[in-house]
């Protein structure tokens, strides 16, 4: 139940990061990392699907690295376990 809470939550805040993104201000792109992040935690499946997003986009890829670099650690931390160019498993 928790988990289902998260991962709707996640999409709830990724989507709204994803509405204010025009902004000049940068709270879109923080919405939608903290959004992507919840996700990953959350869901193993999510996590496979940005990573493969990643090597396949590398614009998708520049934006996750700039958010990565935006973010506080934590979500920075979380953000890195889909780095397509770090050699790790999920």
């Amino acid at each position: 139940m928790l988990r289902t809470l998260t991962i709707i939550s996640a999409i709830a805040i990724f989507v709204i990061g994803v509405i204010v993104f025009p902004l000049p201000i940068p709270i879109g792109l923080m919405l939608m990392a903290i959004g992507i992040a919840m996700l990953i935690a959350a869901s193993k499946i999510a996590r496979v699907m940005i990573k493969k997003l990643r090597r396949r986009y590398s614009k998708f890829d520049q934006i996750m690295r700039r958010a990565q670099a935006l973010a506080p650690s934590i979500i920075s931390k979380i953000l890195h376990r889909t780095d397509p160019h770090k050699k790790s498993r999920l």
